[in-house]
């Protein structure tokens, strides 16, 4: 498989996965007064932070296209098929440091 055909599943899966997510919400839209009595949150007393703060929606993968091919038309089916991002070889560690940063933290 490769990762074009790859970005295509992740991303039909994550689609289903929203809105099985949304049906729920849905059906529980009239007991969210009632779930939330009783139930701590992560906010409560002795809580810690989390470092890992994602930008972006949680529910959706990010994706970063990796290859030696420089052609703009690779870049643009890439993004086509759902990948957030493309790269060219070779790999600069500064680029990729860039990019995790935009995808993982504030």
């Amino acid at each position: 498989m490769d990762g074009l055909v790859a970005t295509r599943m992740i991303r039909s899966l994550e689609a289903e996965h929203k809105a099985e997510d949304e049906e729920r919400q849905r059906l529980n839209s009239g007991n969210d007064d009632q779930a939330s009595k009783g139930q701590s949150t992560a906010e409560g007393e002795g809580a810690s932070s989390c470092v890992f703060k994602p930008t972006r929606n949680p529910n959706r993968i990010p994706i970063v296209g990796l290859s030696a091919d420089i052609q703009h038309a690779t870049k643009e089916k890439c993004i086509k098929a759902g990948m957030d991002e493309y790269m060219t070889k070779p790999l600069l560690t500064q680029g990729l440091a860039i990019l995790i940063q935009r995808y993982c933290c504030e």
